[in-house]
């Protein structure tokens, strides 16, 4: 139970951090708390492989990691593009696997449709990563399929 109130801190962190953010940023960073909520939500659901749950805890490792492919202290809120990348990358395959209707208990984000997020997270941070997104695979261990 201490775990979930440490994601739930994390959680409200991502939220404060991203309201506070000013100046020309992309739309997708707004996106930022949901997914990460989802990710450790869904890890509640005991139909997860195993394998699907390490994806899951690579993406949350790489968002606390300070020395990641684009560091939020040096960047500022572009800093969580790669993290938003790899959480879109993970939920996109993970929803081929389960299905749209799998995650939809878990998505605290009424107003915007799952599977629209995570292909527009995925689409405009692919597209402003280019080259870098192998860095990111490189970096957490697993390969693009």
């Amino acid at each position: 139970m201490e775990n979930i109130k440490k994601f739930n801190s994390y959680y409200d962190f991502l939220k404060k951090e991203i309201t506070q953010f000013h100046g020309p940023i992309k739309e997708y960073i707004f996106h930022l708390p949901s997914l990460f909520k989802l990710l450790t939500d869904i890890l509640n659901n005991n139909k997860l492989s195993t394998d699907d749950r390490k994806l899951i805890f690579c993406a949350l490792g790489y968002f606390v990691t300070p020395s990641d492919i684009i560091p939020e202290e040096i960047y500022g809120p572009a800093g969580y593009i790669d993290d938003i990348f790899l959480c879109s990358w993970v939920l996109k395959k993970l929803m081929k696997k389960y299905n749209t209707n799998f995650f939809l208990n878990y998505w605290d984000n009424e107003n915007d449709p799952i599977d629209e997020v995570i292909e527009y997270c995925l689409e405009e941070t692919s597209k402003d990563l280019n080259e870098k997104r192998n860095e990111i695979f490189e970096f957490v261990g697993i390969k693009d399929e």
